[in-house]
């Protein structure tokens, strides 16, 4: 990132919290980003003034109203990065809107006061006990690390609902009946161009309930309604971010990573691809050399299709992505590691990739081991 979220410094940043406004991108002076960005405990130049690497600039609007002192210290380059452990989580495609079943299907034909009425439902998986609860025309602070929502009308959310810990749980409660028509003519319609965190069209909170140390962990989900030509209606996922310890992380889609033909759908069954010639994201091969296992992501498209070995060559020639031929900013390679004590039986296939990729990978920690990263998120291929 730039100078000030990329110092490689052993101290934890502190920021004056003099300006109470909030912080809109891109600035009305200034740069946002320095010249260059580390990444992986080495330093980039920036090729590409006032770019963000992992997407529209615009996103880095939803991180928060304001910045916020980052509350870890820089770890040493030469050891494995710890990811951060995301303990709630919405499933985005489950995300809709359901006709309330005691309000009559001619209702919406009859004006305004006879509105559709609808119930909201979505899936989620939680790794601990939580709490859900959902905000209509809220403004949004982050307060003792904790992100919170305040609303201009007691009416605009939904009861807190308690959940124990599970995968593929339901959202649905029949007592939170909303009226769309109603909400988004006080909501900001314009949320999907200009964000404004005084006015959010819909926020639903995930907040993990597993003592202390995660006290201030949330999921939290953007989104809008839209009106069909029809006079119904319909929920849009704006986006996605994860808060913990006091700062937001926005959650990017990686497309190529899942297993399709193997990933439940909301409803528990098959995961159907969303694009019939989507072929690449059927196999975990680099989709140039077809041998090697990709583990390279293209930014800022997100498409993990490459080998490091075939990525290495993209960088000296004049070219974009594989799948969607955009212009790419910076290549990441993503490797997945883990302990060679905790290695479980491993299967002919899955023994061959990781003896590849021991032959082109090096700088590997001690006492770790490299496996394909498709490997390490879908289990191993039979």
């Amino acid at each position: 990132m730039g100078n000030l979220l990329g110092r490689q410094s052993t101290t934890v940043e502190q920021l004056e919290e003099t300006n109470t406004l909030p912080y809109y991108y891109p600035p009305k002076s200034g740069n946002y980003f320095g010249p260059h960005f580390f990444m992986g405990g080495k330093k980039f130049d920036i090729v590409q003034p006032e770019a963000y690497l992992f997407g529209e600039n615009s996103d880095l609007n939803l991180l928060g109203p304001r910045p916020h002192t980052f509350p870890y210290q820089s770890s040493n380059p030469n050891q494995p990065i710890r990811a951060l452990k995301c303990l709630v989580n919405i499933r985005k495609d489950s995300l809709r809107l359901i006709r309330n079943p005691d309000d009559p299907p001619e209702a919406a034909e009859h004006g305004p006061e006879t509105d559709a009425l609808y119930n909201l439902e979505f899936t989620f998986d939680a790794d601990c006990p939580c709490s859900i609860t959902v905000y209509y025309n809220c403004s949004e602070e982050m307060e003792n690390k904790t992100v919170n929502f305040s609303l201009s009308c007691t009416n605009c959310r939904s009861d807190t609902v308690q959940y124990n810990a599970g995968s593929n749980q339901q959202f649905c409660l029949p007592s939170h009946v909303i009226n769309p028509a109603i909400l988004y003519k006080h909501s900001n319609q314009s949320a999907m161009t200009k964000w404004d965190y005084n006015n959010i069209p819909i926020a639903i909170q995930v907040c993990a309930e597993c003592g202390p140390d995660y006290a201030d962990h949330s999921h939290i989900a953007y989104a809008m309604f839209e009106g069909l030509p029809d006079e119904t209606w319909t929920i849009k996922l704006l986006k996605q971010k994860q808060a913990i310890s006091g700062v937001c992380y926005l959650l990017q889609e990686i497309y190529g990573i899942e297993n399709k033909h193997d990933a439940g759908g909301p409803d528990g069954d098959a995961g159907v691809p969303d694009n019939e010639d989507d072929d690449y994201d059927d196999s975990s091969e680099c989709v140039v050399c077809l041998s090697d296992s990709r583990d390279t992501l293209i930014l800022p498209c997100k498409h993990l299709c490459l080998c490091s070995t075939c990525a290495n060559q993209l960088r000296f020639q004049q070219s974009g992505c594989p799948i969607c031929r955009q212009s790419f900013r910076a290549l990441l390679q993503i490797r997945a590691v883990r302990k060679k004590s905790e290695l479980p039986p491993l299967s002919e296939t899955t023994a061959n990739n990781e003896e590849d990729y021991e032959s082109i990978h090096s700088n590997i920690p001690p006492g770790y081991e490299v496996i394909p990263l498709i490997n390490a998120i879908n289990g191993p291929v039979s």
